[in-house]
């Protein structure tokens, strides 16, 4: 009797530790899918001041996105030579991309990245 009782103790006693880690795990899921999520928004904003880059060589766009909003601007150094730099802000936090490269005939080749939570 009182062997199953201390069985039985330690049976929930076991779920209770896998529930906290099950828990624990999800919240870390969230917090790298959140991450992710805004550096795919900040690549978004990358993308669209490059749509017209070969032809403007510089612009800005900044944009809202349900509780999202991403900045971007990108500028020509010289002839050649350019940087891009996007930020994405939401309530799970900040993002930012920025590259540098240059141009070749209207093609940009990126020299660097930089990823930043």
């Amino acid at each position: 009797m009182i062997s199953a009782l201390v069985i039985a103790l330690l049976y929930f006693a076991l779920m209770q530790l896998v529930m906290v880690e099950s828990i624990l795990a999800y919240r870390q899921a969230r917090s790298i899918a959140s991450r992710t999520s805004l550096h795919v928004l900040a690549e978004d904003g990358v993308e669209l001041v490059t749509r017209d880059f070969c032809t403007s060589g510089g612009s800005s766009v900044t944009l809202e996105s349900g509780n999202a909003t991403v900045s971007a601007k990108s500028r020509m150094i010289g002839g050649q030579r350019f940087e891009i730099e996007s930020k994405a802000t939401s309530a799970a936090g900040t993002a930012s991309v920025k590259l540098k490269g240059r141009m070749s005939g209207c093609n940009p080749i990126v020299e660097s990245a930089r990823y930043e939570p």
